[in-house]
């Protein structure tokens, strides 16, 4: 039939819109590759057209029809296998490229989005309630231990007393300890070893927290086994994550890996390097990060049906596939707009995330810091006018003394 110039068939698997990067039109790879073998080993008349475009690429090979389908592609088979003869009575597999194997990717689980970020503060904030809680208790209990044989440092009036404990407790917990206050009684040097003890705790904790939430890598178990993976339906890549212990989840086309990924369906995806690198795009506006190389060579290219051709043009075939294999490298390539696809979150990436308020939250957090600080300047206003006064009253009872005298 090629040599007399009858149409050729293809059934393809539409792994997904490609585009030529230069001109944006639609194109599909193992077209590209077909097309300039025909036009070398058959008649100048023969056209190749598509009659059928399969679900996934189990499906493309499956269903191949010997009798009717002259080609099928893009299909892969394992790199040790590749250089090995494929012939048998029916088909001959013809390898176009190498892939070194398959990319593991994971969401961005580092992005963190406003409603994000507010619970993860209220988690630190929590913690941080229970600090400030526990200073007010340690203060209330070291004024009691003290404030009899201690007047100067904890006054026996309550609100100074507590005023004067907390102070105490807090420089005590966080180890800066300035010594402007001290206890004397004996119930209060032990109260201070214990509460001295229980603040590093505490600030080992708060600290432990910060640092987790500023180098969080996201999902930090990355392996396969026993997980979701996304997966090309009929893909190699399918076999090694099921040899891996993985539990595969089978998609049509990238999209559909893609979007699985991004509901959730997945925790992970197993892409061929050569679909990675072609869809980097795609990736980057799902905030889908490359995680991992796994070394699984495999050849992808198409298989010409033996019944359909005779010795001559598959043998010219195999020839031109050696012969124009750059050029075969270079129209892929076309494919190709090779954007930088970021990796796992780095810990200073998270750190700019956190601080990084939009909107509203920026408003939000700027009123509450100013009513925070008119809060204190108030209360700092109403206690200094009550010592005023205070001091005024003690003024005038010793004056009153000394004019009596």
């Amino acid at each position: 039939m090629c040599d007399t110039g009858s149409e050729l068939k293809l059934a393809l698997w539409d792994l997904g819109q490609d585009s030529d990067v230069s001109t944006g039109e639609p194109f599909n790879g193992i077209i590209a590759v077909i097309q300039p073998l025909v036009a070398e080993c058959c008649h100048p008349s023969t056209q190749l057209t598509t009659t059928r475009v399969a679900r996934h690429q189990r499906d493309l090979v499956e269903n191949f029809d010997l009798k009717t389908e002259d080609f099928i592609g893009s299909v892969t088979r394992p790199s040790s296998l590749a250089g090995v003869p494929s012939d048998n009575a029916l088909y001959r597999f013809y390898g176009a490229d190498q892939s070194p194997g398959m990319t593991l990717l994971l969401p961005d689980s580092s992005q963190w989005e406003s409603h994000q970020l507010i619970s993860s503060l209220v988690v630190l904030s929590q913690l941080l309630t229970i600090m400030i809680m526990g200073c007010v208790m340690a203060g209330i209990l070291i004024w009691a231990a003290d404030c009899r044989i201690n007047k100067a440092e904890f006054p026996r009036q309550f609100p100074k007393g507590l005023s004067a404990g907390t102070w105490w407790a807090f420089v005590s917990m966080t180890t800066v300890g300035y010594g402007d206050k001290t206890p004397k009684s004996y119930s209060g040097r032990i109260l201070g070893c214990v509460w001295i003890l229980a603040g590093m705790i505490l600030i080992a904790i708060f600290t432990a927290a910060l640092t987790t939430l500023f180098t969080k890598d996201g999902d930090v178990d990355t392996g396969v086994f026993g997980k979701k993976v996304g997966v090309m339906n009929g893909s190699e890549d399918m076999l090694s994550i099921m040899m891996m212990g993985g539990k595969t989840v089978g998609y049509a086309n990238f999209d559909t890996m893609v979007d699985g990924l991004v509901t959730r369906q997945v925790s992970r995806l197993a892409v061929d390097i050569m679909h990675t690198i072609r869809f980097t795009k795609k990736l980057e506006a799902h905030n889908i990060r490359f995680h991992e190389q796994i070394y699984r060579p495999v050849t992808h290219g198409f298989i010409a049906n033996k019944r359909r051709f005779g010795p001559g043009p598959l043998e010219c075939f195999q020839f031109e596939m050696e012969r124009q294999r750059y050029e075969f490298h270079e129209t892929l390539d076309s494919m190709t707009s090779m954007n930088k696809l970021g990796d796992k979150m780095t810990g200073s990436e998270t750190l700019k995330r956190l601080l990084h308020i939009q909107g509203q939250h920026l408003w939000i957090s700027a009123s509450l810091i100013a009513a925070l600080v008119a809060a204190i300047a108030l209360i700092d206003r109403f206690y200094l006018s009550k010592s005023a006064e205070v001091t005024l009253a003690e003024v005038k009872d010793t004056k009153a003394s000394q004019d009596k005298s």
